[in-house]
């Protein structure tokens, strides 16, 4: 088995503390519950780069998430309730997230 290349992290206080908690909860050491928690973080965020690159999944979800019904539907599925504040803040990030993807595309 060839050796595993080395990293070395600086992290805040806090964060090792949470995690030297999660390592004693899943009996597991520092390296390996790093290494799984930013593959994790890996896929999900190349998951989300990919949608919302592609103009059709990003403009589906523009039109979805300004219509108030789908945000409902989807705080009520989550067993949340959004306020009519939420719902306005909400509607202007999915704005930006298009606008985002728009300039991505050079529109």
């Amino acid at each position: 088995m060839a050796a595993r290349p080395h990293i070395s992290i600086t992290m805040e206080a806090e964060i090792l503390k949470r995690l030297d908690k999660l390592v004693k909860l899943t009996k597991s050491n520092r390296s390996r519950l790093i290494q799984d928690l930013v593959s994790e973080g890996l896929d999900w965020n190349e998951s989300s780069i990919r949608a919302t690159s592609n103009p059709l999944v990003m403009g589906a979800f523009t039109r979805a998430m300004s219509e108030p019904g789908v945000m409902r539907g989807l705080a009520t599925a989550m067993r949340d309730d959004l306020t009519d504040e939420e719902m306005v803040l909400f509607g202007e990030a999915t704005r930006q997230l298009q606008v985002s993807a728009e300039k991505k595309r050079g529109r």
